[in-house]
């Protein structure tokens, strides 16, 4: 191995043992792999599911899914939805890895329908019919994960008002 690359593997491999976003975002971005990067979720635990426009006269409501995309459980206390509802989860609350958890605006009512244990909620505020954006925030408002979705094309209708949920279709 060229001692020029094996230079770059070292940079590479102190880069990633130190464990520091910074240092490999700087080692990246020399590499010219930074805009790459940007546009990825800050965080392992992300938005799944929206269900923003239930049809007429569902009580159940409307309706958030996070999923943990990690193995590693994670603990959400302190995290917090904002947009255009606002909920924060209570202390202790870890999400297991590869789990999903759910937040409503009728948690008893989405629990006895989707027949789940527990769901997160109320929240305060209400999903717009027409879109919006929501954000994740950890404990010390670092942005986690942001969906912006809308009822427009070419967002799907059949989640606009006829039961179907937005469902993540990729990890990131």
């Amino acid at each position: 191995m060229s001692s020029a690359l094996t230079c770059l593997f070292c940079a590479l491999r102190r880069a990633f043992s130190l464990g520091t976003r910074l240092c490999r975002a700087l080692l990246f971005c020399g590499l010219g792999l930074g805009a790459a990067l940007v546009a990825k979720a800050e965080s392992v635990v992300v938005f799944n599911e929206v269900h923003y426009h239930p049809t007429e006269g569902d009580v159940a409501g409307e309706f958030i899914e996070l999923i943990n995309q990690n193995a590693t459980d994670i603990n959400l206390s302190g995290w917090r939805i904002d947009g255009g509802v606002q909920f924060q989860f209570p202390p202790k609350t870890i999400l297991a890895g590869g789990q999903t958890l759910v937040i409503a605006s009728q948690p008893a009512q989405v629990a006895a329908k989707a027949g789940l244990a527990h769901v997160f909620g109320p929240w305060t505020g209400n999903l717009s019919n027409g879109g919006e954006r929501l954000e994740l925030l950890a404990q010390n408002d670092r942005r986690m994960d942001v969906v912006a979705y809308s009822d427009a094309p070419p967002w799907p209708v059949g989640a606009d008002g006829s039961g179907f949920t937005l469902v993540k279709r990729a990890a990131n």
